[in-house]
């Protein structure tokens, strides 16, 4: 679905295998920062803190949540394995409808969107059981790409 989708946008042109990855990434390139504003709302919403909105708000990048994931960058007043905590809160508690809360138009985009976050759902879940089994008491996260 999303191969026939890049190829029917790269139609008219002859293109090779790189141009057709790019093609394939950009149905879901901004996943990541309409992912990170909304958990950076949770947060703000979680923390009362609203000053963190000003330094995450539209900066969303994975590696940008990492480095608040492991501690490298720090929100004022809030623990790094508190964030930890709260995205794995945020992740569990996702209505995915909100993903239509969106300028996302695009079928495929939807989809892909719906996936991703269903898949990120699920690790959630994961590392909650596993947190709770092992009765660990700090723990960090990173999203790879």
């Amino acid at each position: 679905m999303i191969e026939s989708k890049a190829r029917e946008k790269l139609s008219n042109k002859d293109f090779d295998s790189k141009q057709l990855s790019q093609q394939k990434s950009y149905l879901n390139k901004n996943f990541p920062k309409k992912l990170i504003d909304q958990f950076c709302d949770y947060l703000v919403q979680k923390t009362n803190n609203s000053s963190m909105k000003k330094s995450m708000k539209d900066k969303g990048s994975w590696t940008g949540l990492n480095k608040l994931l492991n501690g490298e960058e720090n929100i004022k007043n809030v623990s790094s394995q508190a964030i930890n905590k709260m995205f794995i809160e945020f992740l569990q508690e996702y209505d995915i409808s909100k993903i239509y809360d969106s300028k996302v138009k695009d079928e495929i985009s939807i989809v892909c969107y719906k996936l991703l976050i269903m898949e990120l759902k699920a690790a959630a879940r994961e590392i909650e059981k596993f947190v709770f089994e092992k009765e660990r008491k700090t723990f960090n996260l990173t999203i790879l790409k």
